[in-house]
């Protein structure tokens, strides 16, 4: 195909850029016509990537995708390598997914060390995300994370936040200051996140199987974990044919600083009769 692009020259001109296939992504990664950079999606259909994507460059980039009927834009990274960030870059993803990067790896930070920043909002990142420790992720709408992040700071602002067990193992640790975390996937799990703080505004949802007695654990690998965990649902897994109460652990935490709470909506009756949940330190 043939490709019209700008350049960067004193008097403005178009090259023609002709005799091989150009990734229209990766053109305006590696543009150095603009330090903020757009790509656009017109619909929430899928793009998929031709070819290793440049570092980003510029101070912004954003990725700004549609939701059509509940359905969002994605990338498909074709198992090239996928974005990069090298310096005090931020990254704004919004409306998309990202899916099949080379290794797994959807978002690369690891050498960005003087502060790169990601911005989420309404995404679903299915791949690992590696970081440097001075990297921040802002979740401002619902996300999920189907791999890893390791070496960041997770802030989650608003929106529902859905993630795999070991998502947060590795992470500098997740900030929960609004919205929720949904861990009801229909499979009961032990997260395990590095370094929980949370909100009593935030609210958690998780499952509970009535036939093995357990529920979805957090565990909060570090002694600097805090704050309260407020459950307002419980989504219950097959029938339970004992007789009297048991006893899930929700919290594995090293001491008391981060407690379990009941929201007023899920009423003493809807447990006591099945279960009784409460925290296990």
């Amino acid at each position: 195909g043939y490709t019209l692009a700008t350049t960067k020259t004193t008097n403005d001109s178009i090259t023609y850029l002709a005799d091989k296939t150009y990734d229209g992504l990766d053109l305006i990664v590696k543009s150095s016509l603009n330090n903020v950079k757009n790509f656009v999606f017109n619909d929430n259909s899928t793009y998929t990537l031709t070819t290793d994507l440049s570092d980003i460059t510029g101070t912004e980039f954003n990725v700004l995708g549609q939701e059509i009927d509940g359905v969002i834009s994605t990338i498909d990274f074709g198992s090239h390598n996928a974005f990069k960030l090298n310096g005090a870059n931020t990254l704004n993803i919004q409306n998309t997914k990202l899916t099949n990067a080379k290794d797994n790896l959807a978002i690369d930070m690891s050498t960005a060390r003087t502060g790169a920043e990601l911005n989420l909002d309404n995404t679903i990142i299915d791949g690992d995300i590696k970081s440097y420790q001075f990297a921040t992720i802002n979740i401002n709408g619902d996300t999920e994370f189907t791999g890893t992040i390791s070496g960041a700071d997770v802030i989650l602002n608003d929106g529902t936040l859905s993630m795999a067990q070991d998502t947060f193992r590795n992470s500098n640790g997740l900030n929960a200051t609004a919205g929720r975390i949904s861990l009801d996937n229909g499979t009961v799990e032990n997260y395990v996140i590095s370094n929980l703080q949370s909100s009593e505004d935030v609210r958690y949802s998780l499952d509970l199987d009535l036939a093995s007695k357990t529920a979805d654990t957090i565990k909060a690998d570090s002694t600097s974990s805090k704050g309260t965990v407020t459950l307002d649902n419980v989504n219950f897994l097959n029938d339970y044919d004992g007789e009297g109460e048991f006893t899930v652990q929700v919290i594995d935490a090293h001491n008391s600083n981060l407690q379990l709470a009941l929201d007023e909506n899920l009423n003493n009756y809807y447990i006591k009769d099945i279960s009784r949940i409460e925290q296990d330190i």
